[in-house]
């Protein structure tokens, strides 16, 4: 069974949040131990759990012209599932872990209605969100 969340988390975004807020989310969180070259999300396939890093690495990796190209990369200052504030409940891209380490997950559903029930998550991850699609840009 997967252990509970952190009563302080090193992820930097929930770290952010007022201590009532994290509490208040933190029932919702499961802690995981996600293993090297796991495959969290396929392109265009249903995101089940938004994952917040808490010493591992997520590569956001698209398909071009049948290659391969990481768009981003997520570690403890971000989540993984960001469409999911864009209410889109699927992926464009490959969700990879390539740092192995352990992470807070929480259902997709549940984190939709934190992000409507918390204005500071809603910000914090419409900033990472940003982040996101800027570094996309760059890359391409």
């Amino acid at each position: 069974m997967p252990a509970a969340a952190p009563s302080r988390p090193s992820n930097r975004l929930l770290a952010a949040l007022s201590p009532g807020s994290y509490r208040r989310m933190s029932g919702g969180f499961e802690q995981v131990s996600l293993e090297f070259g796991r495959v969290l999300t396929e392109p265009g396939g249903a995101i089940s759990h938004a994952y917040f890093p808490l010493d591992c690495l997520i590569s956001l990796i698209a398909q071009v012209d049948g290659d391969a190209v990481e768009v981003g990369l997520v570690g403890r200052e971000g989540l993984a599932g960001m469409p999911l504030a864009l209410g889109n409940p699927s992926s464009p891209v490959q969700e990879l872990v390539q740092g192995a380490g352990n992470a807070l997950r929480m259902p997709a559903k549940r984190f939709v209605e934190e992000l409507e029930r918390t204005p500071k998550l809603r910000r914090l991850v419409d900033r990472c969100v940003f982040v996101a699609m800027s570094t996309a840009m760059q890359i391409a």
